[in-house]
């Protein structure tokens, strides 16, 4: 079993509370891991795949929170800088060491957007006991010249990675030469006919939308059992 609740999370940074909702399963301890997943720019902390998945996770014992980002909660179509975005991730897992028994081990990650910034601030906090990427943003649909995974190749904890293989933003054969030279341990799961959300964002959702979260969970919880904490 496990319950949800909302809560408002202040970013000092540019002095706005931003909407979270925490997963909480029955029987949390020390070891309980925490997920935390930040969302895309088209979309905010319920699209169907951020929510869906830690909803289910919760009831396999893995304790998550989705929250929106400043830009989202302004209602601003761009996103907000860098800086507040890292920003916001810090605050997130602030209040996760507030609620959660001190230090619980965390897991970073995200969609799309929420996956750059969750690698990110992976690199300059180290925070993290493993990334989850629920799509990864290699690059923008109109202009593969420029890639961006270069976070993942400094990461040193485990990482695993969810991809859709029509997803625009990331040419798998691209991505291919990115995770060839990751040094840590990389998992990369490849989901067929899947776009930016793993087939999540069609509307209305596909008779596959169960399959396709059955699947995400399988694959976070099975990784995560090989955690190092775990």
């Amino acid at each position: 079993m496990s319950h949800q609740y909302d809560i408002e999370i202040p970013v000092p940074a540019v002095r706005v509370d931003v909407k979270a909702v925490v997963h909480r399963p029955d029987g949390v301890n020390e070891s309980t891991f925490v997920l935390l997943l930040g969302h895309g720019v088209s979309n905010d902390l319920n699209h169907p795949l951020i929510r869906h998945t830690l909803e289910r996770l919760a009831e396999r014992g893995v304790a998550g929170v989705r929250f929106n980002f400043p830009f989202k909660e302004r209602g601003d179509s761009k996103p907000d800088s860098q800086e507040v975005l890292l920003d916001t991730f810090t605050a997130v897992v602030n209040m996760v060491h507030d609620r959660f028994l001190g230090d619980p081990p965390l897991i970073l990650g995200g969609k799309s957007l929420g996956a750059r910034v969750a690698a990110a601030h992976q690199v300059d906090h180290r925070l993290a006991h493993g990334m989850v990427y629920l799509g990864f943003p290699l690059h923008s649909p109109n202009d593969k010249s420029r890639l961006g995974g270069d976070d993942l190749l400094s990461i040193r904890v485990p990482q695993l990675c969810l991809q859709g293989d029509r997803d625009p933003f990331c040419d798998l054969a691209l991505f291919e030469k990115v995770h060839q030279e990751i040094r840590s341990s990389w998992r990369l799961e490849v989901f067929p006919d899947g776009g930016h959300g793993l087939g999540l964002d069609r509307q209305p959702p596909g008779e596959d939308a169960e399959e396709i979260l059955d699947r995400v969970v399988d694959l976070i919880v099975s990784w995560a059992r090989d955690l190092p904490g775990s």
